[in-house]
């Protein structure tokens, strides 16, 4: 419902398609009164590990004409700093504050809804800075006799999925702790090929 006559900023519509692309009518209409990009990250930008051809022209050109958008996916393991390094490692330069992943939307989440609350996540020790400020439980603390949480929070822990974590996971759930999971991905191509992802431990517990 968007109406960009009546805005006074210059429509991101418009800065889309100018230039040679200005001569497709289709783009031009397809883009009409959009104010921002949301994009995924695999198989948008890049794929196993790779840049795919033209993804760095594309977010340099957005940088140049000023549009907003942001990098989504579900990655679940790592802090938002780590991923920009490691796009930029792949010749895609992005400032953190661009990122939005499956774990900064769930710390964000935990920090809304179970404020000051102790929750027990797994994930990999770097994706746990996305929870920096918010009471964690260690996995000590976590399988202490009686111990309890606001929450359990399942992400992408590789071995810190182990089954001892998944116990004590399993036992907080049942003493009333929320299972929130940062997805149900159920597998993933990574360099080693097919790979078995989250999905599958947060329908076990």
């Amino acid at each position: 419902s968007y109406d960009g006559a009546r805005d006074p900023i210059v429509d991101p519509g418009e800065r889309l398609v100018s230039g040679p692309l200005s001569t497709r009518p289709e783009l031009r209409r397809a883009l009409a009164g959009v104010r921002a990009l949301v994009l995924d990250a695999d198989g948008v930008v890049y794929t196993r590990g790779t840049a795919l051809p033209g993804a760095a022209d594309a977010l340099a050109a957005l940088e140049a004409r000023g549009i907003p958008y942001r990098i989504a996916t579900n990655i679940s393991s790592m802090h938002r700093a780590t991923l920009a390094a490691w796009f930029g490692r792949m010749g895609l330069p992005l400032a953190p504050e661009r990122i939005v992943t499956a774990l900064s939307a769930t710390a964000d989440h935990v920090r809304r809804a179970h404020p000051g609350e102790p929750v027990f996540v797994i994930t990999r020790p770097d994706g746990l800075r996305e929870f920096d400020g918010h009471p964690l439980l260690t996995p000590a603390e976590a399988g202490a006799a009686e111990a309890r949480a606001a929450a359990v929070v399942l992400g992408d822990g590789e071995t810190d999925l182990s089954y001892e974590n998944l116990d004590r996971a399993f036992r907080l759930l049942r003493r009333g702790a929320r299972l929130i999971a940062m997805h149900r991905n159920p597998w993933w191509y990574t360099a080693r090929g097919e790979t078995l992802d989250t999905g599958a431990f947060v329908a076990a517990l």
